[in-house]
């Protein structure tokens, strides 16, 4: 009976097919595929003209939030004091301003680590979340990025962030900010 049953799997058991094909991303560190990908996964992206400042483009999307975490020193905006305070009683949290190490153009995702993050809980409890990407420091594919991350061993937490927080798993309708931020802007310099 057994062997009979490993038969028939057997002779019903599909062909193979070869593996879909991987696009190679080569190089590309574009920096307009990065602000594509970027996109695509709903995040706001944009590119810091000369004759503007961080802290204008902050303003501008951003202007009543009241309780903001800026781990950023170069960046002049108020924010909580976080070094001194535990994680617990930064929440709620309105807006949190982050430095992103590199971005990876096959996805659009930024990593960040806690080499630039007094606690690892910020850049998911805030409602609202701006990461500061310098444009050098964009690569080509996750493969890449993974390549990076062998050097960045300083690190002991580091997360991929592509876009706001998504789900459609509760009766599939698309709920965002349910794990995380309802929204990411983007900042390159």
């Amino acid at each position: 009976m057994k062997n009979q049953i490993i038969n028939r799997i057997k002779s019903n058991k599909p062909e193979n097919i070869d593996l879909p094909k991987i696009p190679n991303f080569g190089n590309n560190d574009s920096l307009l595929s990065f602000i594509e990908a970027s996109k695509t996964s709903a995040a706001t992206v944009v590119h810091i003209a000369e004759n503007q400042s961080i802290e204008e483009v902050i303003q501008t999307h951003f202007s009543n939030h009241q309780r903001i975490v800026n781990t950023i020193p170069e960046i002049d905006i108020e924010g909580i004091e976080t070094k001194n305070i535990a994680p617990r009683d930064i929440h709620p949290l309105d807006l949190a301003i982050v430095q992103g190490a590199f971005g990876v153009v096959e996805n659009g995702a930024i990593w960040v680590d806690n080499q630039h993050l007094p606690h690892r809980v910020i850049p998911f409890i805030a409602e609202h979340l701006v990461i500061i990407l310098d444009k050098r420091n964009i690569v080509g594919d996750m493969h890449d990025a993974y390549r990076r991350l062998e050097t960045h061993s300083d690190s002991d937490f580091g997360v991929f962030i592509a876009g706001p927080s998504k789900t459609a798993d509760i009766e599939q309708c698309l709920v965002i900010g349910a794990q995380g931020p309802r929204s990411l802007l983007v900042i390159i310099v």
